[in-house]
């Protein structure tokens, strides 16, 4: 038996089917005019100024944090520091331990995030209207981005001489931290002040010293030379942290100078427990095949 006429006030099949493929034909066109059509987007810095920032400067937290991981810039790739449910900068931050840690990031960081950070750093160290603890960060920062990049000390570039501005400073914190950093960057300008420094200095001050000299004795020429021997002094100091810090300056050198190798026997015998083991690691790594 055939199919009767449709009822009355329905739409046959077939005519709705085609109605339906010309609606949505009509979809399609008009979405891909939208696609084709310009998209307003807002600017937004790159991922590598936002994580410059957010190491510097911290960031916005308004549910707090808790820890490092949730100061992260969002898309992007970095850590920033959680103290007391706030995310703090290497400028804003007032603990020295808390600095050292975002310098460390910083030095660390990948070479956009370090060039997007450099002219912040220089500004914030230049200008008068820093505070002094946003002076001490800037010069931490300063110096991890020399340490991380050797070819920013010579030739002298921004970073280098807005350290050496800094090691003249008034305020003696901010002229030693200047030259230590500067030091540890293998700038040899500094050696001379960083001699007087370990051998004047106080323990924390001379231990430092020592460890800032380390970047320079591999080096040639009279710096090189003046360092390895304030090391080699230091392992006579009266503090036994001044002293390891000298045998770690010297162990790279170990196996290539005897007379680094007599100097630390010598301090062995004087000191057979803490800076003894260290001394006996010096040499055990000096002796290991190179991987």
């Amino acid at each position: 038996m055939g199919r009767g006429p449709g009822r009355a006030g329905t739409i046959p099949r077939e005519a709705g089917f085609s109605r339906l493929c010309v609606a949505a034909c009509a979809v399609l066109i008009a979405g891909g005019l939208a696609a084709c059509a310009p998209v307003p987007t807002p600017t937004q810095p790159a991922a590598a100024d936002r994580v410059a920032r957010a190491l510097l400067h911290g960031q916005p937290t308004p549910a707090g944090c808790r820890t490092d991981r949730d100061c992260v810039p969002v898309g992007a790739a970095g850590t920033g520091l959680c103290t007391l449910g706030t995310c703090f900068g290497l400028l804003t931050v007032d603990a020295a331990p808390a600095r050292a840690a975002l310098a460390h990031r910083l030095r660390r960081a990948s070479a956009t995030v370090r060039a997007a950070a450099l002219p912040a750093l220089v500004a914030a160290l230049t200008s008068w209207e820093g505070s002094g603890s946003a002076r001490m960060g800037a010069i931490l920062g300063l110096g991890a981005l020399l340490a991380a990049d050797p070819a920013l000390v010579s030739p002298c570039g921004p970073a280098c001489t807005a350290l050496h501005a800094e090691a003249a400073a008034v305020d003696p914190r901010r002229a030693v931290a200047a030259r230590l950093a500067l030091g540890r960057a293998g700038d040899a300008r500094v050696t001379s002040d960083l001699v007087a420094d370990a051998r004047l200095g106080t323990e924390l001050l001379r231990a430092d010293a020592i460890d800032a000299l380390a970047g320079l004795v591999g080096g040639s020429g009279a710096a090189a030379v003046d360092a390895q021997a304030a090391l080699i002094a230091a392992l006579a100091d009266p503090s036994t942290v001044v002293q390891e810090a000298a045998v770690r300056g010297l162990a790279p050198l170990v196996a290539r100078s005897a007379a680094i190798q007599a100097a630390l026997r010598a301090a062995r015998e004087r000191q057979p427990h803490r800076v003894g083991y260290a001394i006996d690691r010096a040499f055990a790594a000096a002796a290991a095949p190179a991987r």
